[in-house]
């Protein structure tokens, strides 16, 4: 028979059946009671017979003894897409997918050539669409009167859906395996009597334990001590048999001897008839995330700076010591009153705006306000501060810069004082470089020598100084044992004319650490020509007195004795 079947597909199908054979339905089951039924009864079967087939949800067919269909219920329509009288008289294979039906054929033919039945014969069909279909095959041989093989009545079912579920499942278990094979978590079951039935590879990584190792024992044997009775406590109540757990901190014994802390959570198993059967659970190691966590703690308590964590909605909700320390005020009077309650008047504007933008998700850096201390003074305080919306908090690094700004407020005005003195001295400033270089020249310096700052720093010290003044080698040398010189020197102006100075210098580290030094040159023309016009006076009197006829003396009142006598007492 299946050599016929064979034959048949391969001609292209077979010759349009009858119209009589189009319209043969399956032949009801004989009647089980005794005797011949009438013709009423058997019309009446037949009938019932007729709509349970073609009511059925599967596909219910026969085909004869070459393989063809003789009968096709109307359901081939909702699998295959064919009218029942377009499958009758093609084979099987015909509706399979070429290479199904060569994979098939010798399975087929095993069974058709002993005239076995077979069941569950799952096969490929192309629906008249052109989309595959996963059928699942039954059927029973038929026979004559004699015995001799007629047939075979079969029913066929769509398993294309629930292929791909189970495909699907499948697919979700190996993802969940591998899941539980390699998260980093420990997946665990124990049973009613609290043994281990069950733990992933995560268990040795943990513990240190191989899972073998761990099957069948009893869970509570590898907890700390003071553990062993909280478990004993928790697991007696009836919540936790039917509820689980949910983040209890357990401390198990490594193999080693040593403990790590365990997140568990866990849930309860049921047997079939709904009974407590013990307790499936994931734990997570966290004994490291605790050890930086006091570390975090231990900083944050420990911090010089002003640290804090606060809320979107204007309160403090955990400040460190320092800020007791900085403002006064106690941890629970910082955390229960707003903390624009804190801040001067004058800055509260600025302050809110500050919020604001934290509440858009942005950073604030180096904002300063004053924040008001326990005794009523105020501290300058500049804040680091970093929102984290997700949780809607801001985590704040906050520095007392009170003292700093009294410094640059004290330096800004030395810096306006050294500027006055320096724009407005009657003496020539020169900011320079050991070396000769100068770097700045005030206006008296212009002045006095007749250039603008720009020239007197281009042509340096050189230029100034009279090149055949000897002094200067032996002010500079003064200058580089001691710091500091102060000394005499002859100086240049632009129109070559040369004038005396008194010049004081001294060497003090600039900003960036390298050597400077300041030159502070006073003109001393006037004075000069006054102490040369009092020697000439006095040489002129001096003159007089020696050549004068009469006797000229100097008499100290105090001790009656003579402080000058003119030579005229010789003669």
């Amino acid at each position: 028979m299946n050599q016929r079947m064979r034959k048949r597909s391969a001609k292209g199908g077979h010759a349009r059946p009858s119209a009589a054979r189009s319209r043969r339905r399956p032949d009801p089951p004989p009647s089980a009671g005794r005797g011949r039924p009438s013709d009423e009864t058997l019309r009446q079967g037949e009938a019932r017979f007729r709509a349970l087939v073609e009511t059925a949800t599967d596909w219910i067919w026969e085909v004869d003894s070459h393989g063809a269909y003789t009968y096709a219920s109307p359901k081939v329509k909702d699998l295959l897409g064919y009218e029942p009288g377009e499958v009758l008289g093609k084979t099987p294979f015909d509706l399979m997918l070429p290479e199904e039906a060569e994979r098939l054929r010798p399975v087929v033919g095993a069974f058709l050539s002993a005239g076995k039945p077979f069941a569950n014969l799952e096969n490929l069909n192309r629906h008249k669409d052109g989309r595959i279909v996963l059928l699942e095959t039954s059927a029973n041989p038929i026979r004559d009167a004699a015995g001799r093989l007629r047939g075979y009545r079969g029913v066929d079912r769509d398993i294309t859906e629930r292929k791909r579920a189970e495909e699907e499942r499948r697919r979700r278990e190996e993802e969940f395996r591998a899941f539980v094979e390699t998260t980093n978590e420990w997946i665990w079951t124990i049973d009613a009597e609290g043994r281990h039935t069950y733990s992933n590879p995560a268990l040795q990584r943990i513990l240190g334990y191989s899972p073998a190792e761990f099957m069948g024992q009893v869970a509570l044997r590898y907890l700390h001590p003071d553990d062993q009775s909280t478990v004993m406590r928790m697991m007696a109540t009836e919540r936790v048999r039917t509820e689980g757990w949910s983040g209890q901190l357990l401390r198990w014994r490594r193999k080693d001897g040593s403990y790590r802390l365990l997140e568990s959570n866990a849930v309860p198993v049921l047997d079939a008839e709904g009974r407590f059967a013990g307790f499936r659970g994931a734990d997570r190691d966290i004994t490291d995330r605790k050890r930086a966590e006091a570390e975090r703690d231990r900083q944050f308590e420990l911090s010089i700076d002003l640290l804090c964590i606060a809320g979107f909605d204007g309160q403090l909700k955990r400040v460190n010591p320092a800020w007791t320390k900085t403002l006064g005020w106690t941890e629970a009077e910082l955390t229960t009153r707003p903390w624009l309650e804190f801040v001067h008047p004058e800055d509260r504007e600025a302050t809110v705006a500050a919020g604001a933008k934290l509440a858009q998700g942005k950073q604030l850096l180096a904002f300063e306000n004053r924040y008001r201390c326990r005794d009523g003074s105020y501290r300058w305080l500049s804040w680091n501060s970093f929102p984290v919306r997700d949780e809607g908090l801001i985590v704040g690094v906050v520095r007392d810069v009170t003292e700093q700004r009294q410094i640059e407020e004290a330096l800004r005005e030395s810096e306006a004082r050294f500027r006055s003195l320096y724009e407005n001295s009657p003496d020539a400033i020169l900011l320079t470089i050991p070396d000769g270089q100068i770097l700045a020249a005030n206006p008296t310096a212009t002045r006095i020598f007749g250039r603008t700052e720009a020239e007197i720093c281009r042509r340096g010290r050189d230029d100034l100084v009279d090149p055949n003044d000897p002094r200067l080698s032996d002010l500079l040398a003064q200058r580089a044992a001691t710091g500091a010189s102060h000394g005499e020197l002859m100086f240049r102006r632009a129109d070559g004319t040369r004038f005396p100075g008194e010049v004081s210098s001294s060497v003090f580290a600039g900003p960036d650490g390298q050597a400077r030094s300041c030159m502070v040159i006073h003109d001393i023309t006037q004075r000069k020509k006054a102490e040369a016009g009092l020697l000439d006076s006095e040489r002129r009197y001096r003159l007089l007195m020696e050549n004068i006829s009469d006797v000229v003396w100097v008499l100290d009142a105090e001790t009656l004795r003579f402080r000058y006598v003119s030579p005229a007492v010789e003669r």
